[in-house]
């Protein structure tokens, strides 16, 4: 997948901690390293997520919490 655009200074760090673009375009989980497919997302809006922060849909469940 192709990584969402971000400014130089904020890739240069994500990429440093998380080899964030590397990670996205091998379709990997920045976090916990699950090898992830476009089926593997709930929807559109989840994928997209996956494009700017690298998260799988488990990693996106357990962070996003909905707080009531």
């Amino acid at each position: 997948m192709k990584p969402a655009e971000k400014s130089t200074l904020l890739n240069e760090m994500l990429n440093i901690l998380y080899n964030r673009e590397e990670n996205i375009i091998n379709n990997r989980c920045v976090f916990c390293g699950k090898l992830v497919t476009v089926e593997s997302f709930r929807d559109s809006t989840s994928l997209n997520e996956y494009t700017i922060s690298g998260l799988c849909q488990d990693c996106q469940d357990r962070i996003f919490v909905d707080v009531e």
